[in-house]
């Protein structure tokens, strides 16, 4: 499977997410799974490239891979975009890289001994690309260097099994950052800058973690969109964002337009 070929940075639909979705949850919690097919069909209509889907219900009894199984259908059916399959169990990514109609994108894998030893392989054979989180055995690094040490080790994990380079996504994780998100996650942001131009591969970020578990507001979108702006000069290939928010969408294609001649500078006469 080749990675889906999209304008950069490449939107990937963060909305049918029920732990980052609160609405959503509720109406999958009392069983409306048409919630599903009206945010596929929605983002799609915004302008995202890929829909990032996730089964984790906030209280689904354990039943995770049902729940994402059943997203996945509804999201392939309401919009005609690839999908990015979000779990945290591998087994559950492998199980549904094998139902998918479209070339997905796995996520995600932590840069443990066991899950790059365990479970990259079986990921690998999928064909499809896979994110890897800069997350060791003790979480997320509090470093720059220690978090590129994670994607280092996931980037050199995947060519050994022969894995194109396109195909190892390094997420280096953006955590909530309060008022400054910006400066809260310069280690991300410096750590993403050291996979570029060390590793050369492509970078995946969820943007709206910078404000998880806080009330949507105009001022926590605000400072969604300044980190965004800080992540696609870190070298951001890959946003997970809102594309409903106006502010956000409005952004997109100055950023593509200036990645575009930024390209064609650095192209040579043949």
């Amino acid at each position: 499977m080749a990675a889906p070929e999209r304008a950069n940075p490449i939107v990937i639909g963060e909305r049918i997410n029920p732990c980052g979705n609160p609405r959503l949850a509720a109406r999958l919690a009392a069983g409306d799974w048409d919630a599903v097919d009206e945010e596929a069909r929605a983002q799609a209509a915004a302008g995202a490239d890929l829909l990032d889907v996730n089964g984790a219900l906030p209280a689904n009894g354990g039943s995770e891979h049902a729940s994402l199984f059943e997203m996945i259908d509804r999201a392939e059916r309401a919009a005609d975009l690839p999908l990015v399959i979000d779990s945290r169990h591998a087994w559950i990514l492998v199980q549904a890289a094998e139902r998918v109609r479209r070339p997905p994108i796995l996520s995600s894998l932590a840069a443990t001994r066991e899950a790059l030893e365990r479970w990259l392989p079986e990921l690998a054979r999928t064909g499809a690309p896979v994110v890897g989180l800069a997350i060791d055995e003790g979480g997320v690094p509090a470093g720059a260097a220690e978090r590129f040490a994670c994607a280092e080790s996931f980037v050199r994990a995947g060519l050994a099994l022969g894995m194109p380079l396109e195909h190892l996504i390094v997420d280096c994780v953006a955590l909530p950052g309060g008022e400054e998100p910006v400066a809260a996650n310069a280690p991300a942001l410096d750590a993403m800058r050291l996979v570029s131009t060390r590793l050369g591969a492509p970078l995946i970020l969820g943007i709206s973690n910078v404000s998880h578990g806080a009330p949507t507001t105009r001022e926590h979108r605000r400072r969604a969109a300044a980190f965004l702006v800080a992540a696609l000069d870190a070298g951001l290939d890959y946003a997970i964002v809102n594309p409903l928010d106006e502010k956000i969408r409005s952004m997109l294609p100055a950023a593509r337009r200036e990645r575009g001649q930024a390209a064609r500078s650095h192209e040579r006469p043949a």
